[in-house]
C-alpha cells in the first residue's frame, strides 16, 4: 500500500464520517415546529454534501485546483442533465395520462406513484451517470452553455440594477426581491464557475474576459446592494435565525467575487496567469462548506431550534 492509497483511503473515510454526522444531527436535533432553522438546516446540508463529495470525485489529488474544477464542470453538467431527465418524466408522465385516457383507464396512481416517485427521484444518480458518460464521449457542455448564458446574465443583472435605480425601489422593503437578489447572486457565481472550466487556462486575455469581469462587476454591485439591505433589516427587526443566515451568505458571496475580480483585472493586466485566477476560486470553496456547516448546525441551537 502507497502513500497514495493511504490518503485517498483518509479522505474516503473523512468524506463518509461527515456524511453520517452530518445525517445524525439533523435527525437528532430537538426541533420545535414551526422552525426556521430545520428549512435553513435543509438547505445547507445538501451544500455541505455537496462540497464534501468534490472529495470523492477527485481522490488523492482533490486539493489540486485544476481537479476542483473538473468536479465543478461536472456538478454543472450534472444539474443541467437533471433537469432534462425531469423534464423527460414530466413528458413521460403526461404521454401516459394522454394515451391510457383514450382507453378509460385513470392512471394517476400510477404515473405518481410509479413515474413520479421512481424515476423522478432517481434523476439525481441517472443525471451523474450521463455526465460522465457525455464528457467521456461527446466532450464538455461547459464551452457553449457559458458562452450563451455569460452575457445573457450580464444583461439580466445591468437591467435589474437600471430598473431599481428609475423605479428608486429600496431592496429592505421586499423581502421577497431580497431573496431573488441572492438567488440570482448564485446563479451568477456558478455561471462564472463555470466558464472558468470552460477556458483553457494557457489562453491568453481576450474579449471574452471583459465579459465575464464585467458579470462579476455587475454582480458585486448587486451583492452590496443585497448586503446593505441585509444590514438595513437586521438594525429595523433585530437578529433572526434566517437574517442571520443571509447576512453571511451575501458577506461570502462578496468575498468570493471580490477575489476572483480583483484576479481577473490583475490577469487581464498580464500581472498574472490564469492558473491564479482558478486556484483563487477553488481554494475558496472551503469556506462555503465551513459556512453550510455554521447554518446548519451552529444556529438551530443558537436560535433554540425554532
Amino acid at each position: 500500500v502507497d502513500d497514495a492509497d493511504v490518503r485517498l483511503l483518509g479522505d474516503l473515510v473523512f468524506a463518509a464520517a461527515l456524511f453520517a454526522v452530518a445525517a445524525a444531527l439533523v435527525n437528532l436535533f430537538p426541533w420545535r415546529a414551526p422552525s426556521d432553522t430545520l428549512i435553513l438546516a435543509a438547505i445547507h446540508v445538501p451544500v455541505l454534501v455537496w462540497l464534501c463529495m468534490g472529495v470523492l470525485y477527485a481522490g488523492p489529488g482533490w486539493r489540486r485546483a485544476e481537479l476542483r474544477l473538473d468536479f465543478v464542470r461536472w456538478s454543472g453538467e450534472t444539474f443541467i442533465m437533471g433537469v432534462l431527465v425531469a423534464l423527460g418524466v414530466v413528458v413521460l408522465a403526461g404521454i401516459i395520462q394522454i394515451l391510457f385516457g383514450f382507453l378509460d383507464a385513470d392512471m394517476a396512481g400510477f404515473t405518481a406513484e410509479w413515474v413520479f416517485g421512481g424515476l423522478l427521484f432517481a434523476a439525481p444518480v441517472i443525471a451523474a451517470f450521463l455526465a460522465d458518460r457525455r464528457e467521456g464521449a461527446a466532450g464538455s457542455m461547459a464551452p457553449p452553455l457559458a458562452r450563451v448564458f455569460t452575457p445573457l446574465f450580464l444583461l439580466t443583472t445591468v437591467s435589474l440594477l437600471l430598473a431599481m435605480l428609475v423605479l428608486r425601489l429600496r431592496v429592505r422593503d421586499d423581502r421577497e426581491l431580497l431573496i431573488g437578489f441572492d438567488l440570482l447572486l448564485v446563479l451568477v457565481l456558478g455561471l462564472v464557475l463555470y466558464t472558468m472550466s470552460a477556458r483553457n487556462p494557457a489562453e491568453k486575455p481576450a474579449p471574452w474576459d471583459t465579459v465575464v469581469l464585467a458579470l462579476i462587476a455587475s454582480a458585486l454591485v448587486v451583492d452590496a446592494v443585497a448586503l446593505a439591505a441585509v444590514v438595513s433589516r437586521l438594525s429595523r427587526y433585530g437578529l433572526s435565525a434566517n437574517r442571520v443566515a443571509v447576512l453571511g451568505e451575501n458577506i461570502v458571496l462578496l468575498g468570493n467575487l471580490a477575489l476572483v475580480g480583483i484576479g481577473y483585472v490583475r490577469f487581464m493586466a498580464g500581472a498574472v496567469r490564469y492558473e491564479r485566477i482558478i486556484g483563487i476560486q477553488t481554494r475558496y470553496l472551503p469556506v462555503y462548506a465551513a459556512w453550510a456547516a455554521a447554518v446548519a448546525f451552529v444556529l438551530p441551537p443558537l436560535f433554540g431550534w425554532g
